[in-house]
């Protein structure tokens, strides 16, 4: 083969290298922007729903588990034999002043954030909680005027709330991890991918294995 010939080949094969690696590099690219536009909902769904609601679940449920404990109760306070005076009391000062505050915290993370929620409907364990949320609201109302004929609301606070804040949380956490671990390795593919076109430029496969080319 000639001069001219191995010239042309080397071009050719110059220009298919650099075809396919700006495919290459159009596909890396939309998959990185498909992957951070991914990351940054999960980022704001961790941040601003499905955290602060997590910690307002377990932040309620070891109140509950305190106030069962105080009381010397095993499951709740309404369970079992009916609460003594003093047992109401004690029921009526931490629902208005620590359980209805933790419900109104967690009812305004799922209205306002609500854009967030992962499902494409409303997990029911939000609208049970709703409906808790606003029976009481009806109840500590009454208690405010002294009208304390009714002790709890109709609708119990869904246990699934809390299950659900977990799972949901550890979901979207291992996501995130996920995405950002396919980002990292995105980009060394790019860099891959232009290292392999300067490799096979003209002239450039001669001088790599010169002196020069080592750095010395």
């Amino acid at each position: 083969m000639d001069t001219v010939s191995a010239g042309l080949v080397g071009t050719a094969i110059t220009a298919m290298i650099a075809i396919v690696s700006w495919f290459k590099k159009q596909s890396d690219d939309r998959e990185i922007m498909l992957h951070k536009e991914r990351l940054e909902l999960v980022n704001h769904q961790l941040a601003e729903l499905y955290g602060p609601l997590l910690i307002s679940c377990k932040a309620g449920r070891s109140a509950f588990e305190a106030l069962l404990v105080k009381l010397n109760r095993r499951q709740g306070i309404f369970h079992g034999a009916p609460p003594s005076e003093v047992e109401l009391k004690e029921w009526f000062h931490w629902m208005k002043h620590v359980f209805n505050p933790i419900n109104e915290r967690r009812e305004s993370l799922i209205l306002e954030h609500c854009h967030l929620i992962r499902e494409a409907e409303v997990p029911q364990c939000f609208l049970d909680f709703s409906a808790h949320v606003a029976g009481y609201r009806a109840i500590l109302a009454k208690w405010e005027r002294g009208d304390f004929a009714e002790h709890y609301a109709i609708h119990e606070f869904p246990s699934s709330l809390d299950v659900y804040a977990a799972s949901a949380f550890e979901q979207l956490k291992q996501e995130q991890a996920w995405l950002l671990g396919r980002l990292g390795p995105s980009r060394s593919r790019r860099d891959r991918g232009a290292r392999l076109v300067r490799w096979f430029r003209p002239g450039a496969r001669a001088g790599a294995g010169s002196p020069g080319a080592a750095g010395g």
